[in-house]
């Protein structure tokens, strides 16, 4: 009977024991570990970039969604990191180690996508661009009279334009010319007014401007060559006049979606697009290295 007591209390020990063990911290593995410092990398960065406007990371909790996603707490990590350090071995560097080159290599992947997102969206906008007014032929002004014809009022819809043209100013011309380009709302009121010089030599020059239009603006008043009252005679020559408007690149990513499924709405099956996005407009991305991580479209 004695025997069975002792037997029975080291069984109910041996039990305590590995309840205790149980309920305490786990030793985290090197596989999860890696993928922990990886993200606590990437937090510290996205806080250290937007730490001006944000809460500083130092006042919130900002490691314990981490840990909770991978299955472990504060303590888990702590105790994982006091083994680590009472061992004295090498496993710390080399982990951070491995976590750095997955960052960069998830980055050098991201900045490859984005150089190619980039690169549709621009083909994109080139193709639906819009030439709004192209003049071919040469213009020539040579008497201040002529100061009227030099005006343009066009409409404008929301984007950018950009106005093209070569010119030549005469070289007895000693005037100072000013190309405007300005634009109103529905009120005539001028919600952009800009000007470029247009500069004297013999030199056959471009005139290459780019501007925004947005919601507000209705019209654009262009005049090529602004004459100054001290000015009483000059001559100018303009070639290949053109005005070229983009739309946002939003509208631009609507309209090749709405294509693409026009193309192929006659067929007997549609392509395999698995989301348009709503960010990228044209890539629906999944970091190369973590796939079972959340999608992303935030280029």
């Amino acid at each position: 009977m004695k025997n069975r007591s002792i037997k029975t209390y080291v069984v109910s020990l041996f039990g305590a024991l590995f309840l205790l063990t149980a309920c305490g911290p786990k030793e985290i593995p090197d596989s999860d570990m890696q993928a922990i410092i990886h993200d606590i990398f990437l937090v510290n960065a996205y806080y250290g970039l937007y730490e001006q406007s944000h809460t500083p990371s130092d006042s919130v909790d900002i490691y314990t969604p981490i840990l909770k996603k991978y299955g472990y707490d504060a303590e888990d990590f702590r105790y994982s990191m006091d083994r680590m350090a009472l061992k004295k071995s090498s496993r710390l560097s080399e982990l951070i180690d491995a976590a750095t080159a997955d960052i960069k290599e998830e980055n050098n992947y991201y900045e490859g996508r984005a150089r190619i997102a980039l690169r549709v969206d621009t083909l994109m906008g080139q193709y639906y661009q819009d030439t709004v007014l192209q003049r071919p032929d040469s213009l020539w002004f040579r008497d201040i009279r002529k100061k009227d014809t030099l005006s343009i009022t066009l409409p404008v819809e929301p984007g950018t334009y950009r106005i093209l043209y070569g010119f030549q100013r005469d070289t007895t011309d000693k005037g100072h010319l000013t190309m405007r380009y300005r634009l109103k709302d529905t009120t005539g009121k001028f919600v952009l007014t800009n000007s470029r010089t247009l500069q004297q030599g013999q030199d056959y020059r471009k005139m290459d401007v780019t501007f925004d239009a947005g919601a507000d603006a209705d019209s654009l008043l262009l005049i090529l060559a602004d004459y100054p009252s001290s000015v009483k005679n000059a001559g100018l020559r303009i070639d290949s006049l053109m005005i070229i408007h983009h739309p946002p690149l939003d509208s631009v990513r609507s309209i090749y979606w709405k294509d693409q499924f026009n193309r192929y709405s006659h067929l007997e099956y549609l392509p395999d697009y698995e989301s348009i996005p709503q960010d990228s407009g044209t890539l629906y991305l999944v970091p190369p290295l973590r796939p079972d991580t959340a999608r992303r479209t935030d280029l």
